[in-house]
């Protein structure tokens, strides 16, 4: 699994948790397809953002 982290030096105002919802249901409400990573989890309780998804062994997609 991969983890992404909001840095906990961000300052956590309502503008970076409202993004950071809207990446979560961008991604929740995306179909299964074979070249894009599902979400498996989130975190949204302040100061603890975080998305988890399976890990990509390569790497990210703009490195290959």
């Amino acid at each position: 699994m991969a983890v992404k982290i909001v840095s906990q030096h961000a300052p956590l105002d309502g503008t970076l948790v409202a993004e950071f919802r809207r990446e979560i249901a961008t991604m929740a409400a995306l179909l299964p397809h074979p070249h894009v990573l599902p979400l498996l989890a989130a975190c949204t309780a302040p100061p603890h953002l975080a998305l988890i998804t399976p890990f990509c062994a390569r790497g990210a997609a703009w490195a290959l």
